[in-house]
């Protein structure tokens, strides 16, 4: 298989567990968690990472992808 979309969806979910750990309310912004944290480790435009942001329920897509992957279905 050429794509992996659960690759794609761990970066994702990696990527908001270390913004969410560096971020405090009131404190910083995710432009400095960005700058400081994301940007040195996984180089993109900040418009990509609040889009990352913006994903919900990666571990819900992650399990049902590696259960369709155990079964053969591959998508």
């Amino acid at each position: 298989m050429a794509y992996n979309r659960v690759n794609k969806l761990r970066y994702y979910k990696k990527i908001q567990e270390v913004a969410q750990e560096h971020y405090e309310e009131g404190v910083s912004t995710w432009r400095g968690v960005w700058k400081k944290y994301i940007y040195p480790v996984w180089p993109m435009e900040y418009n990509t990472f609040m889009r990352i942001l913006g994903e919900g329920g990666l571990r819900t897509k992650i399990e049902e992808l590696e259960e369709n992957k155990e079964e053969g279905n591959d998508d």
